[in-house]
């Protein structure tokens, strides 16, 4: 997950890494 590391901080409710 490189994108989804930016992305997870605002979403480690439910973060859908493929």
């Amino acid at each position: 997950k490189l994108l989804w590391l930016l992305y997870d901080l605002g979403h480690l409710e439910s973060t859908p890494w493929p």
